[in-house]
Formats: structure tokens, sequence, C-alpha cells
């Protein structure tokens, strides 16, 4: 019996599989950055923190690793229990909340008026595997402090802020808690500059 061309390497391909193999389970991770101290609030009012937006390719929900100097790779297998950009901001809020940088810090779904609001772009966020016997995560952020008054928006500030922290080894579960680690960093930075800004206009 002959076979159409075209179906010879699918039945080669057939033949070479394992198809009682099962694939891989997925691993689900948390992100779960540490708390920060508390103080006094440092600026009175409201601050609204605006969803955290996370720059392609690390916004999906699998894991993405720097393995050379202009490749990326992501790893289907592991990935965190959701959308990064979701998970960050809930954590970015609670920590602000936490710290007092103002009297009162809600996210956009609180549905009220408030006369500060901080917008969040993440640029980098990575396991950064170039060296594998040094593995660290990578985050970056900038991060614009706007007063909204009437109808008016004033930029009253503008930063950048990065934080890269070792992993015990390249294993799912340490380049998470490096992230953790990396994120809470990343957060204490925003929370510092946030309390020394000025909030009036220059």
């Amino acid at each position: 019996m002959k076979y159409p061309a075209l179906l010879i390497p699918l039945i080669l391909i057939a033949g070479c599989a394992d198809l009682s193999k099962p694939y891989p389970a997925k691993e689900l991770f948390s992100l779960d950055a540490p708390a920060l101290s508390t103080a006094p609030a440092t600026h009175p009012g409201a601050l609204r923190v605006e969803r955290v937006r996370i720059a392609a390719p690390f916004d999906a929900r699998t894991f993405v690793y720097r393995v050379n100097e202009s490749q990326y790779q992501p790893d289907y297998y592991r990935e965190f229990v959701a959308d990064p950009d979701r998970l960050i901001t809930t954590q970015l809020v609670a920590a602000l909340a936490e710290a007092r940088v103002f009297q009162t810090v809600v996210d956009t779904g609180a549905g009220v008026d408030t006369p500060f609001l901080l917008e969040t772009s993440i640029t980098e966020f990575y396991a950064d595997l170039r060296q594998p016997d040094s593995p660290h995560a990578v985050v970056r952020a900038r991060c614009i402090l706007i007063a909204d008054r009437s109808a008016a928006a004033t930029v009253l500030a503008d930063w950048v802020v990065e934080s890269r922290k070792p992993a015990a080894d390249s294993a799912p579960a340490s380049l998470a808690a490096a992230w953790n680690a990396a994120l809470g960093d990343v957060f204490s930075q925003i929370a510092n500059r946030l309390a020394g800004a000025t909030l009036s206009p220059p």
C-alpha cells in the first residue's frame, strides 16, 4: 500500500513518539513580597494606585528566563497563579497601605476620587540565567506620581527603580522566592520615593 508523501513524516513521528507518556504537569507559583515597615502617615489625603502595566514579553503568566544578551525564553511549565500585573498591583497597594506613605491608599476599583495617583510600568521582570551558577531575579519599574486636581493633571515625580536579587539556585521555587525579594525591594524604594515627594507642583 502506498501512502501519500505528506503522510510519511507524520507516520514516522507517530511511530517514534511515546503516546503513553504524560506531559509534565505545570507548576504554579504566587507572588508574595515581604511586608514593609509601618509608620505614621507621611502625606495627608489619598493615593490611588493604578493597575500596574508590564511590558512584553514579561506580561504573561509563564516564567521568563534571560539566557544570553539578546534572548529570552519562556517556561511554559512554570507560571504564576494569575496574570502578574494583577498580582503585583494587589501586592503594591497592600505594601504602600502598610507603609502609610499616604493617609489612605486605594486601588482603581475603590470608586473614590483621589487627589494623587501613581502609575507604574514594569519594563523588566525575568530570571537572569546568563550565569547558570549565579541566577538572579530582576525587576525594573518606572513610576509616575500625578496630582489630579479638577480638570488638570500635573506630573509631580518620575522615577525608575530596580532590583536584582540572587536565587539559591535555578529551581523554579528558588526563582520565585528571589522575585518576591526583588519586588519587596522595589516596593520599598517606591515607598521611600513617595514619602519624600513634594506634593505641590513647582
